[in-house]
């Protein structure tokens, strides 16, 4: 019996250490590394240190970002949600017209049938 709960107990030590990032953990990660009027080298050198894809728009004047797979995820869903809907989380970080920086906003975002 004391077997089988340390084998329990050393099994369940990763996935307790593992903390994955939500859309509120992404957006005090942005406002910790980018100040309003940052340029646009100074937002991609952020970018390319986290693990997130991203590209640049230059239709719509912002970089795009999703995290990597396995390191963020979704909250709030319920089964329904979770059974019918694909969810995954996409940044957005907005420049002015003269290439400051001027905001952000994280949303998570469902795909479905």
């Amino acid at each position: 019996m004391r077997i089988m709960l340390l084998i329990i107990a050393f099994m369940s030590v990763p996935a307790i250490a593992a903390e994955l990032d939500d859309v509120e953990s992404l957006k005090k990660e942005i406002d910790v590394n980018l100040v309003l009027g940052a340029s646009k080298q100074e937002v991609e050198a952020f970018l390319a240190k986290t693990s997130w894809g991203y590209t640049y728009d230059r239709f719509q004047n912002r970089f795009q970002a999703k995290p990597a797979d396995g390191t963020a995820e979704c909250k709030g869903r319920n089964f329904l949600l979770w059974l019918l809907y694909d969810c995954g989380i996409q940044i957005f970080i907005n420049f002015d017209k003269s290439g400051s920086y001027s905001g952000y906003s994280v949303e998570q975002v469902y795909t479905g049938l």
